[in-house]
């Protein structure tokens, strides 16, 4: 999903399509709990090493994308490591359907192209295209296109990853071709073109690994921990987010020596999936409606080990989901990917995902507590309002959400590999999250 990760649609679709207290005191004192961290000091100097040993074997495991054994064997490893901690686990797969292509015949002008890819949506089962084209250069300023001419047209590019930035032109479809086909048509003047897409649906799994600290009852409420445990297409994913998940692991560690001291239970989620468009946590959410009732707080993190200032949910108060659409459309999108796993395509704007990406949960409480304990870390980061991960999912059915990102240089690119992690920021997003997770906690106080 990520404040500067340009490749999730449903982060992009949020920043650049909508327009956009309470209860707890904001001097509240520190819970007991809160003030033994920092007076033991249990995110230790070396919490960033172990969650940088996490990295690195998952990295070790290999490109791990949706749908793939070795998204499974990350299951497994994440499964094994919460084991060990003496937590109990278990792994709740989930199925879906990918839409992938068989062949793509694009015609232009008479002449035979080969797309490098597609943003269309699958799901409307349209599969032939023709009619007039822009071209639109995303090597270029889109200041010198006219966005109200091209609105609900087709749009022909050269740069698959500026899908999310060609999204402001609101076209019906956008067609990528390579550079030098690109270049060949620049020197034409106007576009005609026929699209037939051919294409089957593939079947297929993907794990999420759930793991708890305490005993659930009607009584105790429930803070969820979550990050995503695939990586994007041919991305070592060290950053994005082998870092989310080493650093959800650790933090299980440390809350795990405070088990009987703990107000609530604590559930720790690695979603597969999530590069699809968060399908894992929305198959989550679909499938545990009745112990999410008793969740106060669900908490992302997503990609924190790189450069960055980072950054974390506060902004933007409460917006509600709409009402839930039931046309057909609506219904596949609630239940399948908003990109193919191997075939280049992905999604576009509807009424359903708008209304998805458009629903965030901070109310002021929350806000305190992150700006409280951004405050007393020392650390800098900036506030953000949605920033497109898996805390969307839960926000879209009610749930108090945040997400914490310190974004990598190159996320989603083969370059997210171990040398760009910074142990520093690994430190950073641990501490912030551990004060966050401990001060919510102490909200809910067992009578």
């Amino acid at each position: 999903m990520k404040t500067t990760k340009t490749c999730k649609v449903v982060k992009y679709l949020k920043n650049n399509f909508l327009f956009f207290f309470l209860f707890i005191n904001p001097f509240f004192t520190y819970s007991m709990i809160f003030s033994q961290v920092c007076e033991n000091n249990l995110l230790s100097n070396d919490y960033s090493e172990k969650v940088f040993h996490h990295i690195k074997n998952l990295v070790d495991i290999g490109l791990r994308p949706a749908g793939s054994e070795n998204e499974m064997k990350a299951a497994e490893y994440i499964k094994n490591q919460f084991t060990e901690i003496g937590i109990t686990t278990e792994i709740e797969t989930f199925d879906y359907e990918s839409f992938e292509f068989e062949s793509l015949d694009l015609e232009i002008n008479g002449e035979h192209y080969k797309p490098n890819g597609l943003g269309f949506i699958p799901y409307e089962n349209k599969m032939e295209y023709h009619g007039k084209a822009f071209l639109v250069d995303s090597k270029e300023s889109f200041d010198i296109y006219a966005l109200d001419s091209i609105a609900g047209n087709t749009i022909i590019s050269n740069d698959f990853t500026s899908h999310f930035n060609l999204m402001n032109f609101r076209p019906d479809h956008i067609i990528y071709l390579d550079s030098t086909d690109f270049q060949k048509l620049k020197t034409g003047s106007s576009l005609t073109f026929k699209l037939k897409i051919m294409g089957e649906y593939r079947y297929l799994k993907s794990p999420n690994v759930i793991a708890q600290i305490g005993k659930s009852s009607i009584e105790k409420k429930e803070i969820i921990i979550g990050a995503h445990l695939d990586s994007y297409r041919e991305s070592p994913g060290a950053s994005d987010n082998g870092s989310g998940v080493g650093s959800i692991i650790e933090l299980a560690r440390y809350l795990k020596r405070m088990e009987n001291d703990l107000n609530c239970v604590i559930k720790f989620i690695s979603f597969g999936a999530e590069e699809l468009g968060i399908l894992g946590s929305r198959k989550y959410v679909e499938m545990h409606k009745e112990s999410l009732k008793n969740c106060v707080l669900y908490y992302n993190i997503d990609d924190v080990g790189g450069n960055s200032l980072g950054a974390i949910e506060t902004l933007g108060g409460v917006i509600k989901a709409p009402e839930k659409l039931q046309d057909d459309l609506s219904v596949s999108l609630a239940q399948n990917p908003w990109e193919g796993v191997n075939s280049y395509w992905r999604i576009l704007p509807t009424p359903y995902i708008m209304g998805f990406v458009g629903t965030i949960n901070h109310p002021q409480w929350l806000v305190n507590i992150i700006t409280n304990s951004v405050d007393e870390s020392g650390y800098e980061i900036h506030f953000a309002e949605n920033m497109g991960s898996d805390q969307m999912a839960f926000a879209h059915v009610g749930l108090v959400s945040s997400s914490i990102g310190i974004t990598c240089d190159k996320p989603h690119t083969p370059y997210d590999n171990l040398d760009l992690i910074n142990k520093a920021s690994l430190q950073k997003a641990g501490d912030i999250s551990m004060r966050i997770i401990l001060k919510t906690n102490n909200m809910f106080k067992i009578k």
